[in-house]
């Protein structure tokens, strides 16, 4: 497959096998970009599903990808096995986000760029200094307004790890960007990971939203369960 000067291999195999699905569907003759769109839409269509809270719209572009790749649909299947076997591997990076950027995805004429995880945990690190004394009512809350596939949220997630926390029940995470398709990337990663929070699709500046999705982790968890959930 010709690769352009910005796609690169990843050398973690379980990386590498979300990139080699990708390829395959690729080789079929379909846009890059709608390949992903298609692989991000299916994958989090059903998440937000067994959350409770997936919009019409959402289930509606499901079933539509759905049955545009009818027949390919098992290559989503290998995308999303590899991409749980590598948070569990290792969920200390945006490993979605890699990808994305493996693949040459990101759109540099729509100001699209993603931190290097590196810099996204220094500065969670830098941020979340006191995080243990911040708590009211028993959590942390922590915001991205423009988080991509999620970067940002997932190094604080770490890093709060690292301090001794449990995360998953001392920390709400609310991501937001103006692109449906890097906010899917982030609802699922965050999803991955247990992560309670919310994910918004809509501009933060001038704050219109068309879609909320509700984690896995929020609901479910029995410790959110009985918190009031943020506005």
């Amino acid at each position: 497959m010709p690769r352009s000067k910005n796609t690169f291999t990843p050398q973690d195999a379980n990386l590498r096998r979300i990139t080699e699905a990708f390829s395959r569907l690729k080789a079929t003759g379909r846009d890059d970009r709608d390949i992903w769109s298609a692989f991000v839409t299916t994958t989090a269509a059903p998440m937000a599903m067994a959350a409770g809270c997936a919009p019409s719209s959402l289930i509606e572009d499901a079933k539509r990808q759905f049955r545009r790749y009818d027949g390919l649909t098992g290559e989503f299947d290998e995308m999303l096995s590899a991409l749980t076997d590598a948070l569990e591997a290792d969920s200390d990076r945006d490993a979605i986000g890699y990808v994305y950027n493996a693949l040459g995805l990101p759109m540099s004429s729509h100001s699209q760029f993603f931190t290097p995880y590196d810099i996204s945990r220094m500065i969670a690190r830098m941020t979340l200094a006191d995080s243990a004394h911040a708590k009211k009512g028993g959590y942390v809350s922590i915001c991205d307004p423009c988080a991509g596939s999620g970067g940002m949220l997932v190094a604080a997630f770490n890093v709060l790890r690292d301090q001794g926390m449990n995360p998953q029940t001392e920390a709400w995470f609310e991501a937001q960007d103006i692109s449906q398709d890097t906010a899917l990337m982030c609802y699922v990663q965050m999803s991955l990971l247990g992560m309670a929070g919310r994910v918004i699709v809509g501009d933060s500046l001038e704050g219109k939203r068309s879609m909320e999705l509700l984690t896995i982790g929020a609901v479910a968890h029995p410790v959110w369960a009985a918190r009031r959930l943020p506005a």
